[in-house]
């Protein structure tokens, strides 16, 4: 990649936070089903690691509900051990559509969240 589009990804990004699945919008696109499927199968044998970073989506916040989070919560760039917040917000998916299809179906109700990098709009 080039220096200009890591320069626009630092530029976005605005830190880590834990997500509800229904709050996470998925554009329509290829169907993934048989990555489902297997996501599926993988998350019952060795559980799904949504508070991993490693496997943290990457979603899309406009601006003014960016803000209103990061006006009501604890710095979200942290990187230590502790648990990323839980924010309440709308995010679009960027990376990561299959870990939250599979997650969707897999998880019980009360564990129905993923780890997200949040990127701003720009809008």
């Amino acid at each position: 990649m080039s220096t200009t589009v890591y320069s626009d990804i630092h530029y976005h990004f605005r830190g880590y936070a834990r997500l509800n699945l229904a709050s996470i919008e998925l554009e329509d696109g290829d169907s993934l089903e048989a990555d489902v499927k297997h996501l599926i199968k993988d998350f019952e044998s060795r559980g799904c690691l949504q508070h991993d970073p490693a496997y943290a989506i990457s979603v899309m916040v406009d601006n003014d509900s960016l803000a209103a989070v990061v006006n009501a919560q604890t710095d979200l760039s942290s990187r230590d051990e502790t648990p990323y917040p839980h924010v309440d917000i709308k995010a679009i998916c960027l990376h990561g559509k299959h870990r939250i299809l599979a997650a969707r179906i897999a998880l019980q109700e009360h564990d129905k969240w993923w780890t997200a990098r949040l990127f701003s709009s720009g809008r």
